[in-house]
């Protein structure tokens, strides 16, 4: 169930950070906002609670070792790379120009879909298993 809502979470999102680009009434920025910052938080509750339970993860880890291990790795990254964006503003002043740019990074959140459906994670694997493959082929 958890996994459902995430990922449903994170289209939503998407579908939001697509929209967001076109001219839209202030009703619909004002509502694309709150989904922005429930998100956040949701997702900011997940990646800190992702953190504190690496030990979990880790059981052969001291706790401080298994999270810094955890908050290292590519999809703890990536999960940071997707929330960041709404912190930034609030801590650096920054021009306009670059937190444009910024809240691209916002599409990392859909790189966390990967964690959570087996057939991305499948997919994936199949690629790196047979990328040697995929180099062209001069006889074509």
């Amino acid at each position: 169930m958890f996994d459902l809502v995430i990922v449903t979470l994170i289209l939503i999102n998407t579908v939001t950070i697509i929209a967001a680009t076109f001219s839209l009434s202030a009703l619909k920025i004002r509502i694309f906002l709150i989904i922005e910052i429930v998100s956040v938080i949701i997702f900011s509750v997940e990646y800190i609670l992702r953190l504190w339970t690496a030990d979990l993860l880790y059981p052969k880890k001291k706790p401080f070792i298994a999270r810094i291990k955890l908050f290292f790795s590519p999809m703890a990254i990536v999960d940071l790379l997707a929330i960041l964006p709404f912190y930034i503003p609030f801590l650096l002043p920054i021009d306009l120009r670059i937190l444009r740019l910024i809240r691209l990074l916002r599409l990392f959140r859909l790189f966390k879909m990967n964690r959570y459906t087996s057939g991305l994670s499948s997919i994936g694997n199949v690629l790196k298993k047979k990328s040697d493959q995929f180099e062209a082929n001069p006889k074509i």
